[in-house]
Formats: structure tokens, sequence, C-alpha cells
């Protein structure tokens, strides 16, 4: 059997879109139960990592 391998690139990005959304998901639970603290550095946490040019659960 054949091993496919990804390439370290798009792997990387990958990981990215995939913490991206993980903290995208925290931020609309930070925001739901009026943690604005916590949204506050989610969404710092967001803006470092950059936007992936999509809209949110897409």
């Amino acid at each position: 059997m054949e091993t496919v391998s990804i390439p370290a690139a798009a792997s990387t990005f990958s990981e990215r879109d995939h913490q991206l959304e993980k903290l995208e998901f925290a931020l609309a639970l930070a925001l739901s139960q009026g943690c604005h603290d916590k949204a506050h550095l989610l969404l710092s946490r967001i803006k470092a990592l950059g936007d992936n040019g999509e809209e949110p659960g897409t």
C-alpha cells in the first residue's frame, strides 16, 4: 500500500484554520455568557493568528 504524505504547508494551513475555528467558537461562548474579559483575550488571539478570509461558519 502506498503512503500519501501531506505537504507541510497544507498541514500547517489546516492546523491554523482549525485553531481559528476553536477560538471563534470559544469567543461565541464567551460573548453569549457575558464574559467580556475572556472575549477580549480571545479576540486578540484570533487577530494574532490572522484572518483566513472566510466568514465564521462557512
